[in-house]
């Protein structure tokens, strides 16, 4: 396991989250507004998400062709060989991404 890992990670809760997995903070928030105001929320957020799509593959490894350069191959099962992603893209695509879940488990 490695060091960066903590079982705080495995322990977060959102506290918007229902017991479903669902923010309903964001929905709680959306109802309050009107139509117009959100649709440009929607929009706004709609932006956010390929932006830190574009951002998380323009990270050190990039695609998946730089991904696999750094990776290793490792045998789980006799004949089943995967290939794992170093450390240090892991932790770099967690820093590109920022998530609260991912700066509990950063160094």
């Amino acid at each position: 396991m490695p060091t960066a890992y903590t079982c705080l990670v495995d322990a977060w809760k959102n506290p918007n989250e229902d017991e479903r997995g669902v923010d309903v903070g964001q929905i709680r928030d959306l109802l309050q507004m009107s139509i117009a105001e959100r649709a440009h929320e929607m929009v706004r957020v709609a932006n956010l998400m390929a932006k830190a799509r574009e951002t998380a593959l323009r990270g050190r490894a990039g695609d998946y062709a730089g991904w696999k350069t750094s990776a290793t191959s490792e045998l789980i099962d006799e004949g089943l060989v995967v290939s794992v992603a170093s450390l240090d893209d892991i932790i770099d695509s967690k820093q590109t991404v920022n998530r609260p879940k991912d700066q509990l488990s950063l160094p």
